[in-house]
């Protein structure tokens, strides 16, 4: 078990929460209504799986004898930091827009409860989480990928929740086998919004998320669109098949972003002499 999970636990178990809040879901009023009050939660680690966005373990609450079990996604500050510039400000805005949904997808997220200590930011979840998509492709890679239906019913639940985003005015940016977690019900769920961005104009410009899946429109700097998460559905709608990625490992990746992103700066500075 992550090391820095395990002390983001004990933290919590051992320090009073500095704030805790609660978000009204017209689907989980009754899950609400058994979180309120909650000051000491009690923290079951039986599982915990690792995803792109933090870490994922249980978060059981009693409440007169009756035992709850939610997800609970644990982000640990310090690493977020280090991450990147955005740090937590990710963190904020997946949260924001989360609490935000008035309807509730199968595919998506149902934020219960957030809270936190002094090492780690927690969001409690109501759904279980089993697994992530990428244990379940590497389990399959050794035969060679998945089989076709059940490729073909993740693709379906991933579908849906890119419907629900872009009705919502959102871009994920963030579509890749450790941004999805699987459930309890066996639906795959988006479970990483930290890069999720309201459209506001016809174009954005920032490129951010998993360079293994990132469209060709995001890293020649040109602007991009919805277009660019159905780009990272069809690259990982190939990876479960095949079990492998098209473009390689990340580091393969990479390179070939940065190398684009060389020729894209001596072109500019090229044309800009003749200007």
């Amino acid at each position: 078990m992550n090391l820095s999970i395990l002390t983001a636990l004990r933290s919590a178990q051992s320090h009073k929460l500095s704030r805790a809040s609660t978000y009204v879901n017209m689907h989980s009023e009754k899950d609400i209504t058994q979180l309120r009050g909650v000051n000491r939660p009690q923290f079951s680690v039986k599982h915990v799986q690792a995803g792109w966005g933090g870490m994922f373990g249980s978060f059981t609450h009693s409440k007169n004898g009756q035992i709850n079990v939610y997800s609970l996604k644990i982000m640990n500050k310090q690493e977020n930091k280090q991450h990147g510039s955005g740090g937590m400000k990710e963190v904020e805005n997946e949260r924001a827009i989360l609490a935000s949904f008035q309807k509730q997808s199968t595919f998506l997220p149902c934020l219960l409860a957030t809270f936190q200590t002094s090492s780690a930011a927690y969001m409690v979840l109501k759904t279980p989480i089993v697994t992530d998509l990428c244990y379940m492709i590497d389990s399959s890679a050794r035969k060679g990928g998945m089989d076709e239906p059940v490729a073909k019913f993740y693709v379906g639940c991933l579908l849906l929740a890119l419907e629900y985003m872009e009705n919502e005015g959102y871009m994920i940016r963030m579509v890749s086998p450790q941004a999805i977690m699987i459930s309890s019900t066996g639906y795959a769920m988006l479970s990483d919004l930290r890069y999720a961005k309201k459209m506001t104009g016809n174009r954005q410009y920032t490129m951010c998320g998993d360079q293994s899946y990132m469209a060709p429109e995001m890293i020649t700097g040109g602007g991009y669109d919805f277009a660019v998460d159905a780009w990272a559905l069809g690259v990982l709608t190939c990876e479960m098949i095949t079990g492998k990625n098209p473009f390689g490992d990340g580091n393969d990746r990479e390179e070939e972003v940065s190398g684009l992103q060389s020729e894209l700066e001596s072109v500019t500075s090229n044309t800009s002499q003749y200007q």
